[in-house]
């Protein structure tokens, strides 16, 4: 049963079950705005659900929670453990990271490159002229900055500790090559590269959507190793999300070259609900 999200975040009238709260960095915009949809279509969390939403970065850490037709966000503050034991969830989403892979692979800037699959065709013809990626340095280069980032393993180490349930997303696939060049000039990130580069979004060169799709791919099962390996469960993206090229589907192109949209927050959250309630967990009273 869905109902409507009122001033104290769900219309449960006090009694909540479920306290969820999303962490994450830029990702968690999408989520932000699709809660938010979900909110004034009256189509917010199930009965006896709560949730907040947690943007870390490394100078803070701001919590924002809805109130009736809005989100209120709290003062920054430096420690996101002391941030997520105020709100004393009984569940944790990360929407950790991302965007390893547009940060170093979306502009074309160096030799072209390409990576193979552990699935490709080893007998496949390849070009002399581009660098072939191991997809164990892809793997080693998404990994160290999970494993190596001391925020998010003290995170997961104090949920373990409290025998909170954590689930990670797995970040969204990458945007087409038509969807970036629309998008690039927006994002501050990429208005220094094209700066650099003296390039306009129409002529610089972009990475193949073949080859973003592999690099997305191998990330993601990264992000699903390193969950299960930490004990965490693998939250998906949103299945109809990914078009019939493994790209993000056109429905959920966000505002600059390397997000999703509300309709993609909205529909991952509706699976974050769903999970949250799969298992019945002891009842919190407000």
């Amino acid at each position: 049963m869905r109902v409507p999200v009122s001033a104290e975040g769900n219309g449960s009238g006090g009694l909540v079950n479920q306290r969820i709260i999303v962490i994450g960095q830029s990702h968690v915009r999408a989520l932000l705005d699709g809660y938010e949809t979900l909110a004034r279509e009256h189509q917010g969390p199930p009965e006896g659900v709560e949730a907040a939403f947690v943007v870390s970065r490394p100078d803070r850490v701001v919590l924002a929670t809805w109130k009736t037709d809005g989100f209120v966000r709290g003062k920054p503050k430096k420690s996101l453990l002391d941030v997520v034991a105020s709100w004393d969830p009984t569940r944790v989403v990360l929407a950790w990271g991302g965007n390893q892979m547009n940060l170093r692979a979306l502009v074309a800037t160096d030799r072209p490159f390409d990576v193979l699959l552990p699935s490709s065709n080893p007998e496949m013809p390849l070009d002399p002229g581009i660098e072939l990626i191991p997809c164990s340095v892809v793997d080693s280069f998404v990994r160290q900055r999970l494993e190596g980032n001391d925020t998010l393993r003290e995170l997961i180490a104090e949920c373990a500790h409290r025998t909170r349930p954590v689930g990670m997303l797995v970040p969204p696939p990458s945007v087409p090559e038509r969807a970036v060049r629309e998008r690039l000039g927006d994002e501050p990130h990429f208005i220094k590269v094209l700066e650099y580069l003296q390039k306009d979004a129409s002529d610089v060169p972009i990475v193949p959507d073949q080859v973003r799709q592999r690099l997305w791919t191998l990330m993601a099962a990264t992000y699903r190793s390193f969950a299960v390996g930490n004990g965490l469960d693998v939250l998906e993206p949103p299945a109809d999300a990914i078009d019939g090229n493994g790209m993000l589907a056109s429905d959920y192109w966000g505002r600059d070259a390397t997000h999703a949209n509300a309709a993609y927050g909205a529909t991952t959250l509706r699976n974050v609900f769903d999970w949250a309630t799969t298992d019945s967990t002891p009842t919190q009273s407000r």
